[in-house]
């Protein structure tokens, strides 16, 4: 997940830095305030979540907040507003611009994480997988291992795409159910159950149903991409 912080406060910047760097599949840039962060906004890549502060030189972080907002461009980023302001103006102006979370100083690690885990989760949810802090408390394994072997995996199902569903129908020879069950049970095991389900689809389904199972493999696959862009843009395969 690609995280954008504009703080003009150096040592506030820094406490995020520090508290976002421990989450190793979470890309962190940072800028000195809200005219440098819209500078970074424009040029790319993009960003999942930009935490703001509200009170920065040039463009603050209720005018960047709007100009998200205003730019389609920018529909699908999350913003976070940080301040030491707590009043209700504030809190209203935030929420008339469909800010997704307000925190407010002094900071709490466990609040921010919180809040960024649930963004991730709802990312997973509409790329129907499971969420990465879920899967480290099921399998004991860490983020950026699990990041790799989703990469591989995808690498691998686009792969098999290629190789064997070019034809009209399902192959159906050994080695098609083999490699298609292998694939499957790693789906389950890394938390991309819906492609488990499509894989089994295809493996299951008639000549009357191969091209529909073949492309609803092809878009679990996609979906498995996007969170992996969303979640670690620089994630290698295992």
């Amino acid at each position: 997940m690609r995280i954008l912080i504009a703080e003009d406060d150096p040592y506030s910047r820094q406490i995020l830095e520090m508290i976002l760097a421990k989450e190793k599949c979470w890309q962190v840039v940072s800028a000195k305030d809200g005219t440098e962060a819209w500078d970074l906004l424009q040029k790319g890549p993009a960003f999942d979540v930009c935490i703001l502060d509200i009170m920065m030189p040039g463009i603050d972080g209720l005018q960047l907040s709007t100009k998200l907002r205003a730019d389609r461009r920018f529909a699908e980023t999350r913003i976070m507003l940080c301040s030491a302001l707590n009043d209700r103006a504030t809190v209203q102006q935030a929420a008339a611009l469909n800010v997704n979370h307000y925190i407010t100083k002094p900071y709490k690690r466990e609040i921010i994480v919180k809040q960024l885990r649930r963004i991730e989760a709802e990312r997973a949810a509409i790329c129907h997988i499971e969420p990465l802090a879920s899967m480290v408390e099921r399998l004991g394994i860490d983020e950026e291992s699990l990041c790799g072997m989703l990469a591989s995996l995808q690498g691998e199902i686009e792969g098999f795409l290629s190789t064997h569903c070019q034809g009209e129908a399902s192959p159906g020879t050994p080695e098609f159910s083999l490699r298609t069950n292998a694939l499957k049970g790693a789906a389950v095991n890394l938390g991309a159950v819906q492609l488990a389900t499509r894989l089994g689809n295809l493996e299951a389904g008639g000549a009357g149903h191969w091209r529909s199972a073949v492309e609803q493999v092809a878009a679990e696959s996609k979906h498995l991409h996007s969170f992996l862009q969303a979640v670690a843009p620089v994630a290698e395969p295992a």
